[in-house]
């Protein structure tokens, strides 16, 4: 058996991982949010940038032999 000292009363192991457990949950919310702003907002900026050039390939140096 157990001495009395070791055994933590039902009630203040709820006190302490019920809110434990609340702050857990938040952060995972909150996290997620943060993730998935993070990735519409830079979907949303490489949107307006071309993903390819548009040049055909072999043709970034033709202003140097043109001339």
């Amino acid at each position: 058996m157990l001495p009395s000292a070791i055994v933590i009363p039902t009630g203040l192991l709820g006190s302490v991982l019920e809110p434990a457990a609340l702050f857990a949950v938040w952060g995972v919310v909150v996290v997620g949010v943060l993730a998935g702003l993070s990735a519409v907002l830079g979907r949303d900026a490489r949107a307006d940038e071309p993903s390819v050039d548009a040049r055909p390939l072999g043709t970034q140096n033709d202003h140097a032999a043109a001339a």
